[in-house]
C-alpha cells in the first residue's frame, strides 16, 4: 500500500489531479492485472506505450495513473514523471526500504535461475521468501519482484541479468542487497560487450551498495576470481565456493556428497549435474550465513522444483527420457549440461541442440567450441538445428523445429537419453512437447 504523496516524494512527480494523503494498494504496469484501487504505471518502449491504456485502467478502477504524458482526468489521481521505467524503478526501491530483511541478490552468466530457486527452497522452510518469478530479472523485472515484498516477508532472492554495461549496478541500487552473488563469468551476452573481462566488469556492480557487514558470494575457480574480489567494497564479508568444497575428484563424475563438511551428505541433489551441486552449494553457504538449521538446508534441496523448461526430466512409456533445458542456453550452461548428460547412464545419449545467441564476433567459433566437447565426451548423437549451430558440426543439422522432430520420432529407441537445448529464441520447447508424447 502507498499514500500518493509517497508516489509523489518517490518519484519527484507532479501531482496533476489527486488528494496527497489518498490511498492505492499497489502499483500495475499491465492492465490485465490491475484491481481497484491500484495505481496504473504507464511504461513506454521502442515497441510499446502504455499510455493508450489509461482509459482501460480507469475502467478496470484504477485509482491513480503515473504517467510521463500529460493526462487529464477527475476520475483518477494523476502523477507526471519525466521517465515512467525509472519512476517505477524508484518506487520499488523506497518500497524495498521498508523492510529490514535478508535480500540475497544473484548474477552470473549461467545457473543463476537454478541457483535463485536452489536458495529460495531453502530457505523458504523456516523464513517467508520471495523470489523472482522465472526470469523476470532485468530492468522492470526486478523493480516488478521487489514491489511484491509485504510484511510477511522475511527474505527476498532477486535475480539479476544484464545486456549493458552499468546494468546489474543500477539494479543493485534498486535492492540494496545484504547478500550478493555470482555464480560464474561467460560468454553470455558478449555481443553487447568488448570481451569476459568487461562481462565481469559489469556482473561485479552487484557490490556496489553492499554495507558493512553484508556478504559478498564469489566463484573461487572462476578465471576472473582475483578480478572481481577487486570489486567488493572494504568493510564486507566474503565468501567463496568451488569444487573445494565438493567431494567429486572429476567433473564427469555424479556423486551424492555436497560439502565436505557433511552437511548434507547422502543428498543428491536434483536435477543431476555438477553444475547443479555448485548451485546448491551456494544455497548451502547463504543458508549458513542466515543460521537455517542443518535439517532444513536438507529439506530444501530435497524439495527444489527448478523453473518452467529448466532440466524438466520427462519419462516416457516407450522408456526414452527428455531433459527439456530449452529456456536457454549459452556456452557455459551447454558445456555444464553436456558433462552432465555425459556421466548419465543410457543406452544412447542424444543431444538436439539450437542456436546459442548474442555471443557477438565469437559465435563461431564458441558454437565449434560445443561441438568438440560433444564429440569429446562421447555423446553418441549431436543433432543442430538454426543457422548458427551448424558450426558445430554434428551429425546432422536442420534449419527448421519442423525438420528436427521429424528425424527424431523416425529416430529415438528405447533407452534413449534425449537433450535439447538452445537459445530462448529458438523455441525449441516446440520440439519437446511434440516428442513428451
Amino acid at each position: 500500500m502507498f499514500f500518493i504523496d509517497e508516489l509523489l516524494k518517490a518519484t519527484h512527480g507532479k501531482l496533476l489531479n489527486g488528494d496527497p494523503e489518498q490511498k492505492v494498494n499497489s502499483i500495475s504496469t499491465n492492465t490485465r492485472n490491475i484491481k481497484k484501487g491500484d495505481a496504473f504505471l504507464a511504461l513506454k518502449g521502442p515497441k510499446f506505450d502504455g499510455h493508450i491504456f489509461l482509459d482501460k485502467a480507469i475502467k478496470k478502477g484504477a485509482a491513480a495513473l503515473i504517467v510521463s504524458k500529460h493526462f487529464h482526468t477527475k476520475k483518477a489521481a494523476v502523477i507526471k514523471v519525466k521517465n515512467t521505467l525509472k519512476a517505477l524503478q524508484n518506487i520499488a526501491g523506497y518500497h524495498r526500504m521498508k523492510f529490514n530483511i535478508p535480500v540475497i541478490a544473484i548474477t552470473g552468466s549461467a545457473g543463476k535461475t537454478t541457483t535463485k530457486d536452489m536458495i529460495s527452497s531453502v530457505l523458504s522452510q523456516k523464513l517467508k521468501t520471495l523470489k523472482t518469478k522465472e526470469n523476470l530479472n532485468n530492468e522492470i523485472g526486478v523493480p516488478i519482484t521487489l514491489l511484491q515484498l509485504n510484511k510477511k516477508h522475511r527474505a527476498a532472492v532477486v535475480e539479476m541479468g544484464m545486456q549493458k554495461e552499468g546494468e546489474i549496478k543500477e539494479l543493485a541500487e534498486i535492492a540494496r542487497p545484504t547478500i550478493a552473488v555470482i555464480t560464474n563469468i561467460g560468454e553470455a551476452h558478449l555481443k553487447y560487450f568488448k570481451n569476459k573481462k568487461e562481462i565481469a566488469k559489469t556482473k561485479a556492480g552487484i557490490f556496489s551498495f553492499l554495507k558493512p557487514g553484508n556478504t559478498a558470494i564469489l566463484p573461487e575457480d572462476d578465471k576472473y576470481f582475483k578480478y572481481l574480489k577487486e570489486f567488493v567494497p572494504k568493510g564486507i564479508k566474503m565468501k567463496t565456493f568451488g569444487r573445494n568444497d565438493i567431494n567429486l575428484p572429476s567433473p564427469h563424475r555424479r556423486g551424492t556428497n555436497l560439502l565436505k563438511d557433511n552437511i548434507t551428505t547422502k543428498i543428491r541433489v536434483r536435477p543431476p549435474g555438477n553444475h547443479n551441486l555448485l548451485n546448491a552449494l551456494i544455497a548451502v553457504k547463504i543458508a549458513k550465513i542466515l543460521n537455517i538449521k542443518k535439517s532444513s538446508v536438507i529439506k530444501g534441496l530435497k524439495r527444489f522444483k527448478p523453473s518452467s523448461k529448466r532440466m524438466e526430466i520427462i519419462k516416457r512409456k516407450d522408456g526414452v527420457t527428455i531433459i527439456n533445458d530449452t529456456y536457454n542456453a549459452n556456452p557455459s550452461s551447454m558445456k555444464a549440461i553436456l558433462y552432465m548428460l555425459a556421466a548419465e547412464k543410457a543406452k544412447r545419449k542424444i543431444a538436439i541442440l539450437g542456436d546459442m545467441l548474442e555471443l557477438g564476433k565469437e559465435s563461431k567459433k564458441l558454437h565449434l567450441s560445443i561441438g568438440r566437447l560433444a564429440k569429446k565426451l562421447k555423446i553418441d548423437l549431436l543433432v543442430t538445428v538454426g543457422k548458427l549451430s551448424k558450426n558445430m558440426k554434428g551429425n546432422y543439422h536442420f534449419t527448421s523445429n519442423k525438420k528436427v522432430i521429424e528425424f527424431a520420432t523416425k529416430t529415438l529407441k528405447k533407452g534413449d537419453l534425449l537433450l535439447v537445448k538452445g537459445s530462448r529464441a529458438m523455441k525449441l520447447e516446440e520440439v519437446v512437447e511434440v516428442l513428451r508424447a
